[in-house]
């Protein structure tokens, strides 16, 4: 059962509060690039529990080959890389991006543990 406020300032209280979500929920939102979406938002596993930020400069020519996921151009992308080179992050980082900025249809394989040839 809902009560009426009859209080004015109760009232008042109760606009402004209201008025300062719609503000917060509707406010004017302007789409990152997703390198720059990456570097200010996915943070990697550290030492001891703790996180850092993601940065490129680990490894730098894998800013161009994340930048090639969101290509027009590419309908397929494929990383054939060394091991322990932050492969699995790139492409967390990308889905990280799609599901926050520029929602669209994926798709990401991963091999099985066993390391067979067939994709789940």
């Amino acid at each position: 059962m809902a009560t009426a406020l009859t209080d004015p300032v109760s009232a008042a209280a109760y606009r402004a509060a209201v008025g300062k979500l719609l503000l917060a929920n509707f406010a004017h939102w302007e789409r990152m690039n997703p390198a720059e979406f990456v570097e200010k938002k996915v943070r990697m596993p550290g030492e001891h529990g703790s996180t850092r930020p993601w940065r490129f400069d680990f490894f730098p020519p894998q800013r161009e080959m994340f930048n090639e996921i969101f290509n027009p151009r590419n309908r397929e992308v494929v990383f054939k890389m060394a091991s322990r080179l932050t492969k699995t992050m790139t492409v967390l980082g990308a889905i990280g991006y799609c599901i926050a900025e520029a929602p669209r249809k994926i798709l990401v394989m991963w091999p099985e543990d066993r390391g067979q040839r067939r994709m789940v």
